[in-house]
């Protein structure tokens, strides 16, 4: 089994990144014996990675055809937003009083990574994984590893429904540094009101 752990990471990020830039849409059918000739692996990680991804609900299973995305409705795209906030906002309000010149160095040494690395065709995974770099960061100076774990979840699920909104290469999306920045600035301000309408904004734009 632990040999196949490689492998079920492999086939994870192949499917999850093809989802996140919409090479893998909700008409597609997954098979296993697809995934596994196209990968060149045998079917136990592939299996292995399909169920992690239904249990992320990123995927659910069609009996006796394959594994199809899952679709985000708008209702749910709204329940989504609406928890981003509510988690989002606590957390900095519950770490805003210790946050100090190490921390918004932090915050201010990965933007500038971010910056460095960015291109006019970067990967909708890549402007992503940067977003939600920049969210759990933030996030995580509360200290609270329960809290963490579930807005990373929730990142992830935001993620495969932005992809679903923005197919024509994430378009309408293009200003996660800018509001990162705004977020940041704020903070130095030691303006708590103005980043929590920062991140507020951040979140809703998204999607």
């Amino acid at each position: 089994m632990r040999e196949t752990k490689p492998l079920t990471a492999k086939v994870y990020s192949h499917v999850y990144a093809s989802i996140i830039n919409a090479e893998i849409n909700a008409n597609d059918l997954l098979t296993e014996a697809s995934l596994a000739e196209q990968l060149q692996v045998s079917k136990a990680p592939v299996r292995e990675a399909l169920i992690r991804l239904c249990e992320e609900n990123i995927l659910q299973v069609i009996p006796r055809m394959g594994y199809r995305v899952i679709q985000i409705s708008p209702l749910q795209i709204a329940k989504l937003v609406e928890t981003r906030i509510l988690l989002e906002v606590y957390m900095l309000n519950k770490s805003f009083a210790i946050l100090g010149e190490v921390e918004l160095t932090q915050l201010d040494n990965l933007l500038e990574r971010q910056r460095d690395k960015m291109q006019p065709n970067q990967p909708v995974l890549e402007k992503w994984q940067d977003n939600i770099d920049f969210h759990m960061m933030l996030a995580g100076f509360c200290g609270n590893e329960y809290l963490m774990d579930s807005l990373h979840r929730i990142m992830k699920t935001c993620a495969g429904a932005a992809a679903q909104c923005f197919l024509n290469g994430y378009s309408r999306r293009n200003r996660e540094v800018e509001y990162h920045d705004l977020i940041v600035q704020k903070l130095v301000e030691r303006d708590l009101d103005g980043a929590t309408d920062s991140i507020r904004k951040d979140i809703r734009e998204l999607l």
